[in-house]
């Protein structure tokens, strides 16, 4: 059974960088500290840890403050030639020296032909071992860019202001340091609505202490709950619904201590540009939350959190809408921009933009996805799909939009912008939607594309990439895949599975021959047969592991 022990720990930052604030700052350093501290763990222990934009830190509740004794078996000289006439030889002598014993009786002689010394090492206290552990569990996170402020000698991603160590409700450890830190029992609450110092009696009640006198909800996944829970309920008193945005809500947690959700709107003139850049824009640069009618379009009105309680709201209302009026001004004139040009005049320009320099340049490669759209339509699919004014157009635009001004400030409404500009150039539905399309599936579980057109442009696309990266050499190697060719096998794989009532010849071997013999040969650094047996076997892997799961 665990020692009722608790051990406490807070580290008082500046703002920490919202992105994966959770995973690299606070789980990180749970996780690292846990494996330093293993040895005074037991299955009692309860463990925690919080992290908000200026704190850090873990609970580590139950714990023994004492490791237990462990064993320690040091190998000796063989016994052939320890013993002669079974007297010690000087191997043994000098074994026996080095461990202390005088006699070799009180070695062991064990069945593997080797001397062996036995004795019992007495545990550390934690108070021993805890700051080199802490030191080594901040060394350890995933930070990029750790900085040095003032004329100190050690880093961290920001300047550390207090440490808090508590063991047993008492400070521990006061003659060292952390950082250039003494640990103290005080800590401070938020920036602006707490002031004053506050002590931290224990671990069982900081939480509750912070929150009552320093105005901070210091558990992440909790502080992330109640901004979810805040942004529903004012979403549904006005008969709205929160539009889904993919990591806006936990960096928002990020980004506050004491959160508060405000709702503000901006001019109904600005519902005219695509709904798409407005919600983008509005959460990419000011970290709102986009409201949607019963019709999944987007109302004027959005929310957003505040890090403070303020007397007047309103105020603080009224500058960001100042702000967001200002931000959709910017979409809306790329926007106008944009659509001043005929929509192919922007394709020309792609001869400016780089794909690979072995590859040649984006028009290159859209020259390489038409021939490509063209033979799999064609050869592939009934009436001569490929060659149709459809297919056609929609293989030429494909990435037409790269080199449009909205694009160039948010690229990741690629695909949809196009889709948008083609609709407003005349060309059919089809070929808007395949614009958008052929960038599907985007990732794990992400939808198809529909149609046969934009099926045959999506799979175009992710055999070019395929061949011609793997082409030139850049196959993925662990972890490392930054031309996304797992991604794009296991598109292709998907893309045939669901096609393949409405493919004439379901041959992945025929294809690959398809597409390499589109790349004039001096591009490809490998033998084409060679090449298309190697992306056979890198296919068919994907396919096997998705059919697999």
């Amino acid at each position: 059974m665990a020692d009722n022990n608790d051990l406490f720990i807070e580290f008082l930052t500046e703002e920490l960088p919202p992105i994966k604030l959770k995973e690299n700052i606070g789980e990180a350093f749970f996780n690292n500290l846990k494996e330093q501290l293993v040895s005074f763990i037991t299955d009692d222990s309860k463990l925690d840890y919080f992290v908000s934009p200026r704190r850090f830190g873990c609970y580590f509740r139950q714990i023994n403050i004492l490791e237990p004794n462990y064993r320690n078996r040091r190998k000796g000289p063989a016994i052939a030639t320890a013993l002669q006439n079974n007297e010690p030889t000087k191997a043994l002598l000098g074994f026996m020296k080095s461990v202390g014993v005088d006699s070799h009786l009180e070695l062991i002689m064990d069945s593997d032909g080797y001397f062996y010394h036995e004795s019992i090492i007495a545990g550390c206290k934690i108070e021993d071992v805890i700051i080199n552990a802490i030191t080594l569990a901040l060394k350890q996170l995933p930070i990029a860019k750790n900085m040095r402020w003032a004329d100190n000698d050690y880093y961290f991603v920001r300047p550390v202001h207090n440490l808090v160590l508590l063991l047993n409700n008492q400070v521990i450890c006061q003659d060292k340091q952390i950082l250039g830190l003494t640990p103290s029992q005080q800590t401070f609450g938020h920036r602006v609505m707490s002031k004053d110092p506050i002590v931290v009696h224990d671990a069982n009640s900081y939480a509750d202490d912070m929150y009552s006198l320093g105005y901070v909800i210091v558990d992440f996944n909790k502080r992330q709950e109640f901004i979810k829970s805040q942004l529903i309920e004012q979403a549904s008193k006005l008969n709205l619904t929160l539009n889904h945005m993919d990591g806006l809500l936990e960096e928002v947690t990020a980004l506050v201590e004491y959160p508060v959700v405000l709702q503000g709107e901006f001019n109904p003139k600005f519902l005219q540009i695509p709904q798409e850049c407005l919600i983008l824009s509005m959460a990419k640069n000011q970290k709102y939350f986009a409201l949607l009618d019963k019709n999944n379009k987007l109302s004027n009105k959005f929310l957003f959190v505040a890090n403070i309680k303020a007397k007047d709201p309103q105020m603080i209302i009224y500058g960001n809408q100042k702000v967001i009026s200002a931000r959709l001004e910017d979409a809306k004139f790329f926007y106008d921009i944009d659509l001043k040009l005929p929509f192919k005049n922007f394709v020309d320009k792609l001869k400016n933009v780089t794909y690979h320099n072995k590859l040649g340049n984006q028009y290159d490669r859209v020259l390489r996805l038409q021939n490509i759209t063209r033979l799999i339509g064609d050869d592939y699919y009934a009436n001569n799909l490929g060659s149709s004014n459809e297919t056609q157009d929609a293989s030429y635009l494909l990435k037409a939009d790269l080199t449009t001004e909205m694009v160039g400030e948010f690229p990741e409404l690629q695909g949809i912008m196009g889709r948008y500009y083609a609709i407003a150039n005349g060309y059919s539905q089809n070929v808007a939607n395949a614009i958008e399309q052929h960038y599907y599936p985007r990732f794990s579980g992400d939808v198809l594309p529909d149609g046969d057109i934009a099926t045959i442009v999506a799979l175009a696309d992710k055999l070019e990439v395929l061949v011609g990266i793997w082409g030139i050499g850049l196959i993925p190697t662990g972890d490392k895949d930054p031309f996304a060719l797992r991604r794009n096998a296991l598109g292709v794989c998907r893309i045939l599975l669901k096609s393949h009532n409405t493919i004439k010849s379901f041959n992945i071997k025929n294809l690959l021959e398809t597409v390499i013999g589109v790349f004039a040969q001096d591009l490809l650094e490998k033998d084409s047969k060679q090449l298309e047996n190697d992306i056979y076997e890198f296919i068919l892997q994907r396919l096997e592991n998705y059919l697999v799961k």
